[in-house]
């Protein structure tokens, strides 16, 4: 066990270590649901898959010049990318209908998968130097981190390789050769232009256009049909809870919600063991209920204490006793029905109900469009309008100008013809 000195205090145990604990507290306590748990989801759910308009912000990303794009880059990863990212909302019709919300994951077939934190940095290239802040921007950094981040490694074990060679230091020859055997995925060279990611996607993603194949697809998913550690994962020690939680307090816009990567370490090469589940379901509240500020403080007070856990050997195997465990707990997740003709849920389709409320959101939409062309036109009328009384004034004032010129002409022509005959009458 180590932590640091300064700052959060980080601490980091073997995974041997936590299993032992969480095992027995697992034992003692239970799970967070217990036997005899009626879920009770709604019966109709409202998914709003509508899209934010990204033109304008794509619009400003490729104005931007080379350097701006890395320092923003440096800053904050490759998130911009996110705005070209397509989004399958079939796929995500489907997908949320196995998703457990007591247990924090979705449960497919016997499979329990989660999206990590690990894998958006990991995907968005996010630096883990300092893992407890979202964003961080490396500053200057020896060699020794470099290397350490160009393998996967920490800079202990680096340190543990490095020797010395004159005035330099250098990793041997044999440690090289012996960490790209193991490391076989490294063989598998890409070209420069090639996008591992997109190839993957091209080749691995099914090929499901609607929600019923994803469905029918994720319903049948068994565990040796997934590949559970990414290849562009790196292997970094994972923070599995904050404080006195057994689990990792996240907050979002909305509100906060648990978060337990400890139920799907297969996701980092590790071995899974059967995890400390109680009262797993207990953190979870929106912004604007009561006591909200006082829960923030305690979240905040959490996170300046992280425990972390070693990956152990790379494995996608499990313990004994998982899978018993598995198939035993209680689950908050009503999988939809294999044949939904013969299980008829509600006296109208969900998609039927779906497209309606989507309707709704378009006309509200389109009705907001016209009120805001309708002022744009009016504010245009009140502008030209204005400008044309400008100008009436204007030319008011000019054809004043000109009839005091006139007038005064006419008088002094009067004054000079009254003189010509005063003159006259004199001769």
């Amino acid at each position: 066990m180590a932590s640091s000195s300064a700052g959060p205090l980080n601490i980091y145990r073997n995974d041997y270590e936590i299993e032992l604990q969480m095992g027995q507290i697992q034992q003692e306590k239970r799970d967070c649901l217990t036997q005899g748990h009626v879920p009770i989801l709604p019966e109709r759910v409202h998914l709003d898959l509508q899209q934010n308009d990204f033109t304008e912000m794509v619009g400003i990303w490729e104005q931007w010049r080379r350097t701006h794009r890395d320092n923003f880059q440096n800053k904050y990863g490759h998130i911009a990318w996110l705005l070209y990212v397509p989004v399958d909302d079939q796929m995500l019709r489907a997908i949320v209908q196995f998703w457990d919300p007591s247990y924090r994951c979705f449960v497919f077939n016997k499979v329990d998968m989660t999206p990590t934190i690990e894998e958006y940095s990991s995907l968005l290239r996010i630096d883990h130097m300092q893992p407890d802040k979202i964003y961080w921007r490396a500053q200057k950094t020896g060699h020794r981190r470099k290397l350490a981040k160009l393998l996967g490694m920490t800079t202990v074990e680096v340190d543990q390789h490095l020797k010395k060679k004159g005035d330099t230091e250098c990793l041997p020859w044999s440690f090289l050769n012996g960490y790209i055997k193991n490391t076989w995925r490294m063989n598998k060279l890409y070209l420069s232009a090639s996008c591992p990611i997109l190839e993957f996607c091209e080749s691995e993603w099914p090929d499901c256009k609607r929600k019923e194949e994803w469905v029918t697809r994720l319903r049948s998913l068994m565990s040796i049909e997934v590949t559970w550690r990414a290849p562009w994962m790196p292997r970094m020690q994972v923070m599995y809870k904050c404080g006195d939680k057994s689990w990792v307090p996240l907050m979002g816009p909305w509100g906060a919600i648990s978060y337990a990567p400890i139920m799907v370490r297969r996701q980092f090469g590790s071995e899974q063991f059967v995890p400390m589940t109680h009262q797993l379901d207990q953190l979870e509240f929106t912004y604007g209920e009561p006591k909200t500020l006082k829960r923030i403080e305690e979240i905040a007070q959490d996170w300046k204490k992280t425990c972390r856990v070693d990956q152990g050997r790379v494995t996608d195997e499990v313990t004994t006793g998982y899978h018993t465990w598995h198939d035993q707990r209680v689950k908050n997740v009503i999988h939809p029905p294999k044949n939904p003709s013969k299980h008829p849920i509600n006296p109208e389709p969900q998609d039927v109900l779906l497209e309606s409320e989507l309707t709704r959101k378009r006309l509200e939409k389109e009705m907001m469009n016209m009120k805001r062309r309708h002022e744009d036109e009016l504010e245009e009328v009140k502008k030209e309008t204005a400008r044309k009384v400008r100008v009436a004034l204007k030319e008011r004032d000019e054809w004043q100008s000109k009839f005091e010129e006139v007038r005064v002409v006419n008088s002094s022509l009067l004054a000079r013809i009254q003189e010509l005959q005063s003159a006259n009458n004199a001769l």
